[in-house]
């Protein structure tokens, strides 16, 4: 039986940063929206704003491809991106249908003016892929508010509010992850 864990959320609520400690805490292979469209923006031209949420589109319908592959193999893996609940929710479930599969989701959240800040500040700081164009995103982030809706699957959905990074419980998530993995 295949177990996925999704790791979703609003951007500049640390996804990223999660996904990479549990990536090395369990040695799980991560698949996420920005690592698969940011290989797209190295081989295929990028022109505008508009084609990059076509990317974005393709990336997750890339990941969605990716994950079927692994269900039909009963392997683990963790999904991370800004999932669009009203279309990811569908797609989802039916392979959880078609394959045995569990979830175990994970919906970050933070306030939207830390967000904004943290997201001007990854873009700024030149780390950030420039195909994103996240200096003319800070109105989008603005209208997320700080949170998206979750997937709607069946499993555990652990909402994690990270405004402030410091209290965030870091192992108490990773223990949520471990009791997954380790169940039958």
């Amino acid at each position: 039986m295949s177990k996925v864990i999704i790791v979703t959320g609003a951007p500049g609520t640390g996804k990223t940063f999660f996904v990479n400690r549990i990536s090395t805490e369990f040695s799980l292979p991560v698949f996420a929206k920005d690592t698969i469209k940011e290989v797209l923006f190295e081989t295929i031209d990028m022109t505008d704003r508009a084609f990059g949420k076509k990317l974005g589109a393709a990336s997750f319908e890339l990941m969605y491809v990716i994950v079927e592959q692994l269900m039909c193999s009963g392997m683990t893996c963790v999904l991370e991106g800004n999932f669009d609940s009203q279309f990811a929710s569908p797609i989802l479930n039916q392979l959880s249908k078609k394959y045995t599969c569990n979830f175990l989701q994970f919906n970050f959240f933070a306030d939207v003016d830390e967000t904004v800040k943290r997201v001007k500040d990854r873009w700024e700081s030149g780390e950030r892929h420039k195909g994103h164009m996240d200096f003319k995103n800070y109105e989008l982030v603005k209208r997320y508010g700080g949170k998206i809706k979750p997937v709607h699957i069946k499993g555990e959905l652990v909402e994690v509010d990270t405004t402030d990074f410091t209290i965030v419980n870091y192992d108490e998530l990773t223990d949520k992850i471990k009791q997954f993995l380790e169940k039958k």
